[in-house]
């Protein structure tokens, strides 16, 4: 798991993010941002019929290891915002998200 200090604007805190593998094999990005008022935790999910374009966006050969690779490349990720780069690179994810906060 990796762990960021965040400065989100008005909203510092500690962002957690962890890069795992569902029960199906799809690829997962989930986090936790803490902050003195509350807390916001998101879970992207890339299908396993995706995997082939992460591995190609991050660089890796054909075959390579998704997990390893994000994992890699997770400061550059995060910075940017997962969503959107999985968006600017085409591939397809899912989001969930749940927040509480004052």
């Amino acid at each position: 798991m990796a762990h960021y200090r965040s400065d989100y604007g008005t909203v510092p805190g500690t962002l957690y993010v962890e890069v795992g593998r569902s029960p199906t094999g799809d690829l997962t990005i989930s986090g936790q941002h803490l902050w003195s008022g509350g807390e916001y935790e998101y879970a992207i999910t890339v299908r396993l019929a995706e995997l082939p374009a992460l591995v190609a966006a991050c660089g890796g050969e054909p075959g390579g290891d998704p997990w390893a690779l994000v994992t890699q490349q997770l400061d550059a990720l995060v910075g940017q915002g997962e969503q959107t780069w999985l968006q600017e690179h085409g591939i397809e994810s899912t989001l969930w998200t749940h927040a509480d906060y004052d």
